[in-house]
């Protein structure tokens, strides 16, 4: 292996120094031809939409990446710069960590953030009045990751998450219908 060349020091008015990242961790990333692609972009961008030349950081590295020669710093610096660059970020949807129930009789429930337990009698933070409902915890609204979720505690006669029995964890969102028992309510985000 051929000793590290010093790169030449970053002119920073003439050119990106993420541009300088980006094709640094494509190199690193055994994707000479990504990275030789990323400089001929850089290059014309900042000829043609600026009308300026690259800095000297720019050319220098376009040098190393032609001539196969090593670029300073560390390797697994380089790995996780080039993983950061090229790895696609995920959206992740709002999460709601408190809501509150609408009954049908205009009843309002708030439903805290660390959750809420509904069954049939004292012991509950939900008491339903509802010979269909468990007395053992019917059902539990949650938090989870995403948000707020509702769940069937091996209940009887089940639980109703717009119109169909759940199994699993369902989410609640706003407008969600949930019927426990002969009971039925609205959930909604707060």
């Amino acid at each position: 292996m051929r000793p590290e060349t010093p790169h030449p020091r970053v002119n920073r008015t003439r050119g990106s120094p993420l541009w300088a990242q980006l094709i640094t961790a494509l190199y690193r990333s055994d994707r000479q031809n990504d990275a030789l692609e990323a400089c001929r972009r850089v290059k014309q961008i900042l000829a043609d939409k600026l009308g300026i030349d690259r800095c000297a950081q720019l050319v220098w590295l376009e040098q190393q990446v032609l001539q196969q020669k090593p670029i300073l710093g560390s390797q697994p610096a380089a790995t996780m710069q080039a993983k950061a660059l090229l790895t696609t970020v995920a959206e992740i949807p709002r999460t709601h960590r408190s809501g509150r129930l609408r009954f049908d009789s205009g009843r309002i429930v708030e439903v805290p953030p660390s959750g809420l337990r509904i069954g049939r009698g004292p012991g509950h933070d939900l008491d339903l009045d509802d010979p269909k409902v468990s007395r053992d915890p019917h059902a539990q609204i949650f938090p989870e990751q995403e948000g707020l979720a509702i769940k069937d505690l091996n209940s009887r006669n089940g639980v109703y998450v717009d119109g169909a029995r759940i199994k699993l964890a369902t989410p609640l969102s706003t407008g969600t219908v949930i019927r426990i028992g002969s009971t039925t309510m609205t959930f909604e985000e707060t």
